[in-house]
């Protein structure tokens, strides 16, 4: 019964960067809350993860999520600050709680703009900064840009290019081997010897950490160096289509030339998965 008493009703949304409106992909970057009983409007954003989400949306340039993130603090700072002046203002508890829940309710409705909120929700608990904590550790602290989702998207940027290629269909998602040692790839030609076959496979180099690059790269040259020596693949026949981290990241990229390098001279073709080019010419060859 105690607890009970002691607990309040708080809302809350998540803050989400979105600067693609046509794909619907966005990136967990923030949580917003409102306490009313505490008569306050709370929020806390992302500080230290650009690269992570920089990379996500890998067409886009950096500094438009850093601009996007100082210009949000700054509305967030102005509507906390107005909730500060009603709650320090009123005297009527109930007025300024009413305040406080349009002051909140205004803020995350829906707009077509790179910053929105999903649907707001309510809860119960005892301390609400702790609680808006614990949402922003569940939300946006995990690793949303997953090595599998980053694949997806690279695979489905490769899948247009065959489509526009006219080759979508010479293509499928097979396993390479047989039943000792075999490896799936999303793209394999469909061919009669399929030793002459080509393979694509979409590959994320741009994991958070220099040790997870290096063994997701290992990884595949330990896989591509099974096929081959099995002669179940040609090397200069695999295509990989990588995504990578930033440059200034010394030690991550570091990790990531090692690994291309690592593909490479087994004789895979290694190219960014944003070259249409060189896979135009590697599917047409």
């Amino acid at each position: 019964m105690g607890d009970a008493v002691n607990r309040q009703t708080v809302k809350y949304a998540i803050v989400r960067f979105a600067p693609f409106l046509e794909t619907g992909e966005f990136a967990n970057v923030g949580i917003v809350m409102v306490a009313p009983k505490l008569g306050l409007i709370d929020y806390k954003l992302t500080r230290t993860r650009y690269a992570r989400v920089t990379n996500f949306f890998n067409e886009l340039e950096a500094k438009v999520f850093k601009e996007t993130i100082v210009t949000l603090t700054a509305e967030l700072e102005r509507v906390k600050a107005l909730a500060m002046l009603e709650n320090e203002a009123g005297g009527d508890r109930m007025a300024s709680s009413g305040v406080l829940m349009r002051l909140f309710d205004e803020l995350v409705r829906p707009r077509e703009t790179v910053v929105q909120f999903s649907e707001s929700r309510v809860a119960l608990c005892e301390d609400p900064k702790q609680f808006m904590a614990q949402q922003y550790a569940h939300y946006v602290g995990r690793n949303f840009v997953t090595k599998e989702y980053v694949e997806e998207k690279i695979a489905r940027r490769i899948k247009g290019v065959l489509q526009r290629a006219d080759v979508a269909e010479d293509y499928q998602r097979t396993a390479v081997g047989d039943h000792k040692y075999q490896v799936a790839f999303p793209f394999v030609e469909k061919v009669e010897n399929p030793r002459q076959a080509r393979l694509i496979k979409p590959l994320n180099l741009a994991q958070d950490s220099s040790t997870k690059i290096a063994d997701q790269g290992g990884q595949w040259q330990f896989k591509l160096r099974k096929l081959v020596g099995r002669n179940f693949v040609n090397a200069e026949r695999v295509f990989f289509a990588v995504q990578g981290p930033e440059q200034g990241d010394s030690a991550r990229y570091d990790a990531f030339c090692e690994a291309v390098y690592g593909l490479a001279e087994l004789g895979a073709l290694v190219k960014p998965q944003s070259d249409d080019r060189e896979l135009l010419e590697f599917v047409k060859g």
